[in-house]
Formats: structure tokens, C-alpha cells, sequence
């Protein structure tokens, strides 16, 4: 059955209006319910911040406090990672690496520039272990084999 677009407004405002009338709020009714909620001004108010917290609630109010601090301060946390690994992700990583390379290379030169000693290249060799340098000549036997003898 398809009904016209008139026909589907009118049901709609008639679903659209209220059940029940709402009486104006008179001042003799806002007198009255401010001495009944008296008590509820400071139910408006966090109960971590209130003053008047029963004993047998204040483990529980610093409790809530804590994490409530605790979620804060991880959600501050995150932000900032995110941050951080958006500006990250901008940047090119073909350049980190460029600059990752000169800055090997600038660490090198200035320990060749500070170096006291006879020979530069003969101090280098006391910083590989044994087993590092067992692992390359490996690695240069292995590669020599596999080269093509034409």
C-alpha cells in the first residue's frame, strides 16, 4: 500500500504530540521542591569532590579518584603517542634514514678526530668480539663461494 507524502506527515506529527498535558510550574511548586531536594544540591556534585562524604565511603571516594587520575592521565598519555606516531608516519622514511647514516658517520669521524693513539684502525679492531668476527669471516667465505667463476 503506498500512501502519499500528507498522509505520512499527519501520522507522523500525530505520533509526535504528547500523551499527557504538562501543568505550567507555578512559584508555590518551586518553593516545595527545593525544600524536597534540598539534599539532591549536592548530588549535582561529584561525589569525589564533595566535602561531606560518610566515613565508611571515603575509601572508595579516594579509590575512584585515583582511577579516575589514573584514566586522565592515560588518555593525556595516548594523545600524545598518537601524536607522536602521526608526525611519524609524515615523515619520509627514506630521509630518517639519510639522516640516521650521517649522523653514524659524524659519530665516526669525530672518535677518528679524538683518537690519540698510533693507529686508529688497529684501536676499531678491539671493539668486535670474537664471536663477531667469526660470524663475518663465515660470512665472506660464504659469499666467495657463490661467486660466478667465469
Amino acid at each position: 500500500m503506498v500512501m502519499s507524502t500528507i498522509e505520512n506527515e499527519s501520522l507522523y506529527k500525530k505520533r509526535k504530540e504528547p500523551e499527557h498535558s504538562v501543568s505550567p510550574v507555578t512559584s508555590s511548586d518551586e518553593d516545595s521542591s527545593s525544600d524536597n531536594n534540598s539534599s539532591d544540591d549536592q548530588s549535582d556534585v561529584d561525589i569525589t569532590e564533595r566535602i561531606d562524604v560518610p566515613d565508611n565511603l571515603k575509601p572508595h571516594v579516594e579509590r575512584l579518584r585515583a582511577l579516575r587520575n589514573r584514566i586522565a592521565q592515560s588518555t593525556q598519555d595516548n594523545r600524545r603517542e598518537v601524536y607522536k606516531e602521526h608526525q611519524r608516519q609524515r615523515e619520509n622514511a627514506g630521509e630518517h634514514r639519510r639522516h640516521e647514516r650521517k649522523r653514524r658517520e659524524a659519530e665516526k669521524l669525530q672518535r677518528r678526530e679524538n683518537y690519540t693513539g698510533t693507529d686508529y684502525e688497529r684501536s676499531q679492531f678491539k671493539e668486535y668480539s670474537i664471536e663477531q668476527v667469526e660470524k663475518y669471516e663465515r660470512k665472506r667465505a660464504k659469499a666467495e663461494a657463490n661467486i660466478e667463476r667465469g
